[in-house]
Order: structure tokens, then sequence, then C-alpha cells
């Protein structure tokens, strides 16, 4: 059996979070969206 590596993800694809003034969403909260609506 071989030593275990670290395993990656990496999403794939491009989506857009909500766009202009957000002042209810942090930053994270904004990728965390983009990257659901990419999967989706």
């Amino acid at each position: 059996m071989s030593a275990s590596r670290p395993r990656k993800v990496a999403v794939v694809g491009v989506a857009l979070a909500d766009c202009g003034r957000v002042d209810d969403a942090t930053p994270y909260a904004l990728h965390a969206q983009a990257a659901r609506r990419a999967l989706a």
C-alpha cells in the first residue's frame, strides 16, 4: 500500500454570487454562494 496523500478538491465551473452592494453577506458567504451555484 502506498503512503497516503492529502486529498485536494477543485471546483471547476463558473457561477456568480449576488452582485452589487450586499451588506448582509460576508465575503466567505459570497464565495460559498458562487461555489454552490457552480455545482448546481
